[in-house]
């Protein structure tokens, strides 16, 4: 399956016949996450697709030492290493373990699906070359054809598509790929698109997205093997703490009438803060307030809702026009993806916990950042029962701030969970505190 170098650029379309333990699936899954957190990173930073944000994913796949994926992204026509087999086994399974994992959740899959075809395009930009791209789209047999410029009768209509200074150009019809004719970027005629090389890649991309998606649907109603559940579950858990900032929670119930109740009894003690500071002060420092706006949009905050919630926070020192003028309101639209780039990555416990703070700061981790005393005092506002206050203090002196976040969580819902991520504390909390937040149609259900 895998002797040739087109392999490092595999469409992941059958199951490898290879026999694999549960601790290499294990393995296996953790290192395909470790490419994810860098592809997520690199969306955060740089815009998607773009030059910049590729070099930023090949070089972490450097520094981070994944030997697997490094050889995938060093491969030659004439010559493969002697672990070539092994790494496109693993990177197979890894494609299907986390399609199985990802089906589970609509919106994982989404996710799944924009990093893999991330990681599609970085293969194929390094290893298909425009001498091989040919051979490759044989090699995967998908339904486009290559045609001679000479036997077409309407060249002189290429010319402005910049297709006709070149000697072939590609086919395949229309329905194929309905968006490079939406943007106007090929000639369509008689039902067929006519496109250069360099737009096969699109074509590809649309391709694989609907051959994925078709099998997200098969995995979603799949049954799941009684030894691999436990990693399934692992492996599901993992992935959506680390794709909090992708994902898109419209029917979330945070909203602008509930978010007091919400920030007092479901919010980590680092939102809670940035909210009751917002609240005295009629402000919020920048780094503050991306932390905040941010964690509200992927805690379910609609748009509207939230600029008229920043706005009404910010009225007693700055008006409508103020508010503008200072660009508060360009700068909260930028950070909901109304503004400049589109998507926005909260940060997670561990990245909080180890930021350098000013001595205006009022963001960053409570638990890591706060005096003892200053602690303390926040936790009894915050209604903490005394012995949950000791328990607190006592992981923080130890410096086990996420330990310490957990017993806040236990004192707030009464479970136990070692926190992560703000937008995972939410969640759970809200899971906990569901009386709170039942749609009205749930009270009408025929028995």
């Amino acid at each position: 399956m895998y002797h040739e170098f087109y392999s490092a650029v595999y469409p992941y379309s059958e199951v490898p016949k290879t026999l694999i333990s549960l601790t290499n699936i294990r393995y296996i899954c953790e290192r395909r996450l470790k490419l994810y957190s860098i592809i997520n990173k690199a969306n955060f930073n740089y815009k998607p697709y773009s030059v910049e944000c590729k070099h930023y994913i090949i070089n972490n796949i450097w520094s981070e030492g994944l030997s697997n994926f490094i050889v995938l992204l060093n491969t030659t026509v004439c010559i493969l290493p002697q672990n070539w087999d092994d790494c496109c086994i693993e990177d197979n399974v890894g494609h299907i373990f986390l399609a199985l994992v990802s089906s589970r959740d609509h919106q994982l899959s989404e996710v799944f699906i924009n990093f893999e075809m991330q990681w599609f395009q970085i293969r194929f930009e390094e290893n298909i070359s425009d001498d091989t791209i040919d051979n490759y789209l044989n090699f995967i047999g998908v339904n486009i054809e290559k045609v001679s410029l000479q036997a077409l009768s309407f060249k002189d209509l290429l010319l402005q598509f910049d297709i006709a200074n070149i000697c072939n150009v590609y086919r395949t019809h229309f329905s194929e790929v309905p968006d490079l004719f939406k943007d106007r970027k090929v000639l369509l005629k008689d039902g067929f698109l006519y496109f250069s090389k360099k737009y096969v890649i699109d074509y590809l991309k649309n391709y694989f997205i609907k051959s994925w998606k078709k099998k997200l649907k098969i995995l979603k109603f799949s049954k799941i093997d009684e030894r691999i559940r436990d990693i399934v579950d692992e492996v599901f858990h993992s992935f959506k703490e680390l794709t909090y900032g992708a994902r898109d929670l419209e029917y979330s119930p945070l909203h602008i009438n509930n978010i007091d109740s919400h920030a007092n009894n479901l919010f980590p003690l680092c939102m809670l803060t940035l909210h009751k500071n917002m609240l005295r002060n009629s402000h919020l420092p920048h780094g503050a307030r991306t932390q905040y706006a941010i964690f509200l949009k992927n805690a379910g905050m609609c748009y509207e809702d939230a600029m008229t919630y920043f706005q009404n926070s910010f009225s007693a020192k700055f008006d409508e026009e103020a508010f503008r003028k200072k660009r508060y309101f360009y700068y909260f639209s930028y950070c909901f993806g109304k503004e400049g780039r589109t998507v926005h990555f909260p940060e997670s416990c561990d990245n909080i916990i180890s930021r350098v703070l000013s001595t205006n700061d009022v963001h960053g981790c409570p638990f890591a950042h706060y005096d003892s005393n200053v602690l303390k005092a926040c936790l009894e506002e915050s209604s903490i029962q005394e012995i949950s206050i000791r328990d607190i203090l006592k992981a923080v002196s130890n410096q086990q701030y996420k330990v310490a976040c957990s017993y806040y969580l236990h004192d707030k819902v009464g479970v136990s969970k070692v926190i992560a991520h703000p937008n995972s504390y939410y969640d759970i909390a809200i899971q906990h505190r569901g009386a709170e937040i039942l749609d009205i149609e749930d009270l009408f259900v025929d028995d």
